[in-house]
């Protein structure tokens, strides 16, 4: 097995810990529209702070190389929330 460089660990932690973000963001948001009295600003603000992480992530994955073939292994929806299109409804 080849060694890895301490650059390419430091990516794919950052890409980790920016899929985390996504993840988390993305819980509250779910966790937020279900609430009796759901608070929509919070909700739009969570949903924003996801996918800004999730192109965070994207972006990371792409430059070590990853296909979104990988990019969705690691978590389906990544893509999804990180489409420029997707970011400019919630802006």
């Amino acid at each position: 097995m080849a060694k890895m460089t301490k650059k390419q660990i430091e990516l794919l932690v950052d890409f980790a810990a920016a899929q985390h973000r996504a993840e988390s963001w993305h819980k509250l948001v779910s966790l937020e529209i279900r609430k009796e009295n759901p608070d929509l600003g919070k909700h739009v603000e969570y949903y924003k702070n996801g996918c800004v992480a999730a192109v965070t992530a994207v972006s990371i994955a792409r430059s070590i190389g990853m296909t979104d073939a990988q990019i969705n292994e690691c978590h389906e929806d990544l893509l999804f929330w990180s489409n420029s299109e997707v970011l400019k409804a919630v802006a």
